[in-house]
């Protein structure tokens, strides 16, 4: 066997199927409700299980299936891009990403308040999410260069600031937009990377106090709707029919 058809064989064998058919069947199940939830009720007494299926909107789960199809394409793909190449890249896919989020903020549409979505045509596309996987291999690749062959994480705060100000760029655009929960999402990644990366307690624990120090101006600078969120959040029943209507029904 030829060394790339080895490698191919290889990567095919490393896969977890399991989990590749547990993400499948979660997909699926996905457009099913998206079907579901754009038809109108059934009803036994006025129509058939099938006539109540030709009720379904073609429309956002075909939209949905398209996506699905696109991104199982992109893995396929990846599954056989040599990983270490792309850390040559990853300075331009880090500008990329700044870039991305400035035009957004610059041209984006308005919907309900926020501007995190270009329009092409009839199609919205959520600048924030495509740089999220892409800012998760930018940080991977500058924790990678201060960790790589050695026994420990990072030990000292100033080897910490490149990848905090790589970091905050891109947070600030998007907390500028303003989505706060997209970016709060990018702090639980960079969380999770300092952990993976043993970074040392010596550091993290300033970190986190000053974190802790910082919430009660943060909830200052919150608008209404944000404290809104966060308050329905611990107790949906602040707002039954409006933010924890969905939460309320689904106990």
């Amino acid at each position: 066997m030829s060394p790339a058809k080895n490698r191919n064989y290889d990567i095919l064998k490393r896969i977890d199927w399991i989990t590749v058919l547990l993400t499948l069947g979660l997909a699926f199940f996905g457009m099913i409700a998206i079907a579901s939830a754009t038809c109108t009720a059934f009803d036994p007494d006025t129509q058939t299980f099938l006539e109540y299926i030709g009720s379904f909107s073609s429309s956002l789960p075909l939209t949905q299936f398209i996506y699905f199809c696109l991104g199982v394409l992109l893995i396929i793909v990846l599954l056989f891009v040599d990983y270490s190449n792309i850390r040559e890249f990853c300075n331009i896919i880090y500008w990329g990403c700044v870039a991305l989020l400035v035009i957004t903020i610059i041209f984006g549409a308005n919907q309900r308040g926020l501007k995190g979505w270009l329009r092409i045509g009839s199609v919205g596309i959520q600048t924030s999410e495509i740089c999220k996987p892409l800012m998760i291999l930018v940080l991977a690749r500058e924790f990678a260069e201060r960790t790589e062959n050695k026994n420990s994480g990072i030990e000292k705060f100033r080897d910490l600031l490149p990848i905090l100000w790589r970091f905050l760029i891109p947070v600030v655009l998007i907390a500028a937009q303003p989505d706060l929960g997209t970016a709060m999402v990018y702090l639980f990644i960079l969380i999770g990377l300092l952990f993976m990366s043993k970074t040392s307690f010596k550091i993290l624990g300033p970190m986190f106090g000053a974190a802790l120090a910082m919430l009660p101006i943060a909830w200052l600078l919150m608008s209404d709707d944000q404290k809104g969120r966060i308050e329905v959040f611990f107790d949906p029943s602040k707002d039954p029919e409006g933010k924890g209507f969905n939460v309320l029904r689904a106990k």
